[in-house]
């Protein structure tokens, strides 16, 4: 995980690559792109205690947005959902969680929330 100045010269550094490269991205500058916030991390993490129950947590969408953004070292709501930051479920994957992003379909008005299992 990325501190917040790391993580700032990662973004500096890719924008430097979108604007100087004529050469295709390797895949792992694409990942190095796509880097998630630590505070994204740490608060799905904190989150996790606090709902994990029966070998299984749900967390709200919301409830992510609203502790990062309101957080004075936090990120904007229109960031978060700009650079894709709540695109963390692969990161917990690679560590054995079963996750499953859960949206409401046509007709259906709930708040999307993260299964982790």
């Amino acid at each position: 995980m990325l501190d917040r100045n790391s993580f700032m010269e990662t973004l500096r550094s890719v924008a430097e690559i979108r604007r100087t490269s004529t050469e295709p991205l390797s895949k792992e500058e694409v990942k190095r792109a796509k880097t998630i916030p630590d505070i994204i991390i740490k608060t799905v993490n904190e989150l996790l205690i606090k709902n994990y129950h029966n070998g299984k947590a749900i967390i709200m969408q919301s409830e992510i947005v609203d502790i990062v953004s309101g957080d004075p070292n936090g990120i904007s709501r229109t960031d978060i959902y700009d650079n894709n930051y709540l695109d963390f479920e692969d990161v917990y994957r690679a560590i054995g969680w079963k996750v499953t992003y859960d949206k409401p379909g046509y007709c259906e008005s709930y708040d999307p929330r993260f299964i982790f299992e």
